[in-house]
């Protein structure tokens, strides 16, 4: 009687002992797929995808780096977006400074054409087309330094701009 009860016990034992190893294992099993599923739509682009930290093991250690790599990629990604929204800011900001001196230039110079026949006879026509020109001038000089100055910067931004150190 007594070695049916240890027999008893025994299979008492190996049966718990399976349904806690498989119910366990379940656990760890759906942890797995739900990282892995997590993973999946970030190597996708999502990356507002937060992993699930469950313990303080090394699936949730892997799932607490996960969360860091995913916040520090978007991280980056909002920063360039925000660097191109104001490189685009700036270049268009640019084309409308470079633009505005250049549309008075040409305006002031078709005023001299306009009245070039004229300003032979009329003394004061001949002093306003000289006024004209000179502030085409000014204007072609300060569109000159625009250009200029946007040539540097997409110097600077590129790859073409060397330092030559020297010691001063």
């Amino acid at each position: 009687f007594a070695g049916f009860i240890i027999l008893e016990v025994i299979a008492c034992f190996i049966f718990f002992f399976a349904v806690y190893f498989i119910f366990f294992t379940k656990r760890i099993t759906n942890y797995f797929e739900q990282l892995d599923k997590g993973i999946e739509e970030f190597s996708e682009g999502n990356f507002d995808i937060k992993f699930e930290v469950r313990n303080e093991d090394e699936l949730s250690n892997m799932a607490r780096n996960l969360n860091r790599t995913t916040g520090e990629i978007k991280r980056i990604l909002d920063k360039e977006r925000n660097e191109e929204k104001n490189r685009k800011e700036f270049i268009t900001s640019i084309a409308h400074d470079l633009r505005t001196p250049l549309t008075s230039v040409i305006g002031y110079l078709q005023l001299v054409m306009s009245k070039f026949p004229e300003s032979r006879k009329n003394e004061d026509v001949l002093i306003k087309n000289e006024e004209y020109v000179r502030i085409a001038y000014e204007k072609a000089i300060r569109l000159q330094g625009l250009i200029e100055d946007l040539f540097s910067f997409t110097k600077t931004d590129s790859t073409e701009l060397r330092l030559h150190l020297a010691e001063i």
